[in-house]
């Protein structure tokens, strides 16, 4: 019973994914820029990483961000194949929260009292010591602005980093080519564009002061990749 247990759990996530891909691409007929790039620099990362603790750490300007993120690392057949691959995303709760574990969601309530949050941030690191994949927005919500917010952002992914002194982030920047603000989806019949990179930020202070310094430095190299994608789309 177990073994089936664990096989549905596994299953479910990759089954939702396919389900939904036929709405992105045949109705809201997204794209994704250098697809077969992107996956194959997705690749490379987690052979390099091998087991070592990794959060995704993506720029944020829609409500399936992270979704669109997964789809575009992450081919059909790997989402089955390749368990480690498949994100876990921190979100906000879901109204049926017993399907948390199943669509890999790591319920956060933005309200909650310290004993939540400290709760929450324990199953966090107990994900991503056991090799998951684990998205966390750094800006902390969508952006006001529609660029990288460099100056309300939040410092949890910070306090995460200094009590898993080992892991990496996974900066992710995605944007539609028409995507000027933020709203819930990209626009129909969009082209996103994903870049990726691996830093390994580091803090000279501890506590709070470099919970914040990591979180800048985070945050900093999604701004140098925003900064970058305009000065591509200007050639």
């Amino acid at each position: 019973m177990n073994l089936f247990k664990s096989f549905f759990v596994r299953m479910f996530f990759p089954i939702t994914l396919l389900i939904l891909l036929p709405f992105l691409y045949l109705v809201m007929r997204y794209k994704f820029q250098d697809k077969v790039g992107v996956r194959k620099k997705f690749a490379d990362i987690m052979r390099q990483r091998g087991q070592k603790p990794m959060i995704v750490a993506p720029n944020h300007l829609t409500k399936i961000d992270s979704i669109l993120l997964q789809i575009a690392c992450v081919s059909s057949t790997d989402l089955f194949t390749k368990y480690s691959w498949v994100f876990w995303h921190v979100l906000d709760p879901i109204n049926l929260p017993f399907l948390c574990p199943v669509l890999k969601v790591i319920p956060i309530s933005r309200m909650g009292e310290r004993k939540q949050v400290q709760q929450i941030k324990e199953k966090i690191k107990s994900h991503l010591q056991r090799g998951d994949l684990v998205v966390i927005f750094p800006e902390g919500s969508r952006s006001q602005t529609g660029k990288v917010d460099t100056e309300n952002f939040q410092y949890g992914i910070g306090e995460i980093i200094q009590e898993i002194p080992n892991a990496s982030v996974l900066c992710a920047y995605i944007r539609g080519k028409r995507q000027h603000h933020k709203s819930s989806i990209p626009s129909h019949a969009e082209t996103l564009d994903v870049s990726l990179k691996v830093i390994e930020p580091m803090a000279t202070s501890q506590g709070l002061r470099g919970a914040r310094e990591i979180s800048r430095q985070v945050i900093g190299t999604l701004q140098q990749m925003e900064e970058d994608y305009f000065a591509s789309c200007r050639k």
